[in-house]
């Protein structure tokens, strides 16, 4: 693997990585996020 492949490599992994962490937070997301809103009134 050359020094180029690096960095191409790195983003598609974040981007897989941002698409099944998106895929969960549509499922339990809504819920977690309820939870931090009320936290970060208090």
């Amino acid at each position: 693997m050359t020094q180029d492949q690096i960095p191409s490599l790195l983003m598609l992994m974040k981007v897989i990585l941002f698409s099944i962490l998106s895929e969960i937070s549509q499922e339990v997301g809504l819920n977690f996020l309820s939870v931090l809103e009320i936290h970060s009134f208090f």
